[in-house]
């Protein structure tokens, strides 16, 4: 038996051995950075098998927790009409030279999502809109609000209605 005792092997620290199976295997103590004991197979863990006690898939960087939210969705559709010029809507937004201020979601949501919430309370999910006041301005926190679906209807650009010639 090789003696592994203070070796490190990704997040383990070797401390002592706990037991020898039928089979010739050693298990050890080992110690995780994250300060849990574990106990495994050392030719596992100088393999790289077992790289800590369990906690290396457990303390993931977690998101905000919105993902599969409307308001993501909000914030995702400004973003891409803005910036993606493959959008079909690119041309009435970022084409016009609109732009999107907020640079993460979480900047967008420590903005607007308390009366996002207050608008949902007020008018339901379906009838909350981000409307800009001014339509040639960027979205900022200045120039959103939450709207309902007539609202948001009646802040639009003028818009030219072409007339058919009467025929003759």
């Amino acid at each position: 038996m090789l003696d592994i005792t203070g070796a490190k092997f990704n997040k383990l620290t070797a401390i002592k051995v706990h037991h020898k199976t039928s089979y010739g295997h050693y298990f050890w103590e080992f110690i995780c950075d994250c300060g849990k004991t574990k106990v495994a197979d050392s030719a596992h863990v100088k393999k790289g098998n077992t790289k800590s006690c369990g906690c290396i898939g457990k303390n993931f960087k977690s998101t905000h927790g919105m993902s599969h939210t409307k308001f993501n969705r909000v914030y995702w559709g400004m973003r891409t009409r803005c910036e993606n010029s493959n959008a079909t809507s690119h041309c009435n937004y970022g084409g016009r030279g609109i732009k999107c201020l907020w640079g993460t979601f979480e900047d967008f949501r420590d903005d607007m999502y308390e009366t996002y919430i207050k608008h949902i309370d007020n008018f339901g999910v379906k009838n909350t809109l981000l409307d800009r006041i001014d339509n040639d301005g960027d979205y900022t926190s200045d120039n959103c609000k939450w709207s309902t679906r007539l609202e948001q209807n009646n802040n639009r650009r003028k818009r030219r209605w072409w007339k058919k010639p009467a025929h003759k």
